[in-house]
């Protein structure tokens, strides 16, 4: 299968570190959302040099920064497309 013909969900993941700096913390500043859901791969590529994209990551680095300094991150990455009952379960 071409890399054109994967599926894709397009996502923002955002969150305090752990104290080794590697997961996450669970808790109520953690941001899962998925921007695009079951897209094409050159979607995700396109969305990713978007300034829909650029924009939204700053303003999570921007307020998760100022409270939490550099243990906040923020990643953006792609997964296999989540089913649509899933997806409205969120």
């Amino acid at each position: 299968m071409a890399k054109k013909d994967f599926r894709v969900d397009c996502v923002i993941s955002a969150g305090v570190l752990d104290k080794k700096g590697h997961m996450f913390l669970e808790d109520e500043n953690r941001v899962y959302e998925i921007v695009k859901h079951n897209v094409p791969y050159l979607e995700f590529e396109k969305w990713l040099d978007s300034a829909e994209c650029r924009e939204r990551i700053q303003k999570l680095r921007d307020e998760g920064r100022k409270r939490f300094g550099f243990r906040y991150c923020v990643n953006v990455y792609c997964t296999d497309p989540q089913s649509d009952n899933k997806k409205e379960a969120k």
